[in-house]
């Protein structure tokens, strides 16, 4: 029946131990306290020297010599109730935000294995893309910057990498136009595309215009894809259409 006892204590939670500990402790030495003052006033006072006695006046008298020693008993009985039920309180709260946390970490780890199995699908459905060019984590860590903490709102630096891939788009597409501007030049292209999609991990390689081309337009379907999936088809994160070639 000990054992039993001590088995479930020990599975209650940390910080309602060290509530219980320190209540034990101020009760501990609350009372040895009053118990102390009460020997002392035993003996100062010769209380043992009078008669036994149970009349009520008796039992008045008896409460005023201890009246010290009952006074510091009652102290120690209201100091434990003051501790413990800001101690429960504290504890719930510690217990609350503990399993919050712990809410929020399950939460981010099902929407990102939910966030891997669609990025895997929609890019083997891509015959030019391959997994291994491609940081899931750091894809999904830049949509959802604050999803270990529970808040599954899109970050802003993933529209701030939109709107830079966006803006190497326009650049090439006004160059490719205007004519008067100077010639289109693709590998200074290629150079600002690649340093713009680095940003979700993606290793892209100088290559020849075709081919880069061709890569092109996978990647932004699938970007297109995740953002329509994951972003509620938020115009901020549309990638602009090109007509460049």
């Amino acid at each position: 029946m000990v054992s039993n006892s001590a088995e479930k204590f020990s599975q209650v939670h940390p910080y309602f131990k060290c509530l219980i500990y320190l209540l034990a402790l101020i009760a501990g030495i609350g009372f040895s306290i009053s118990t102390l003052v009460a020997g002392a006033i035993i003996f100062s006072d010769e209380i043992y020297r009078l008669p036994i006695c149970f009349s009520n006046k008796c039992f008045g008298r008896f409460y005023e010599h201890f009246s010290a020693a009952f006074a510091i008993a009652k102290s120690t009985l209201d100091l434990i109730v003051v501790v413990a039920t800001v101690g429960a309180i504290f504890v719930g709260l510690l217990s609350y935000l503990s399993a919050l946390r712990s809410s929020h970490f399950t939460n981010h780890v099902s929407h990102l294995t939910l966030f891997q199995s669609f990025f895997v699908e929609e890019v083997c459905k891509r015959d030019l893309l391959s997994l291994s060019s491609f940081d899931t984590h750091k894809i999904y860590g830049l949509i959802y910057g604050g999803s270990r903490k529970g808040d599954m709102t899109i970050s802003d630096a993933y529209y701030l990498f939109i709107d830079s891939v966006n803006k190497v788009i326009g650049e090439s597409n006004f160059k490719s136009f205007k004519a008067s501007k100077g010639p289109f030049i693709y590998k200074e292209h290629q150079s600002r595309m690649i340093k713009a999609l680095i940003l979700i991990g993606f290793d892209l390689q100088f290559m020849p215009k075709k081919d880069f081309y061709e890569i092109e337009v996978q990647v932004f379907s699938l970007i297109d894809a995740i953002s329509n999936s994951f972003c509620g088809g938020d115009p901020r994160a549309k990638l602009h259409d090109r007509i460049y070639r």
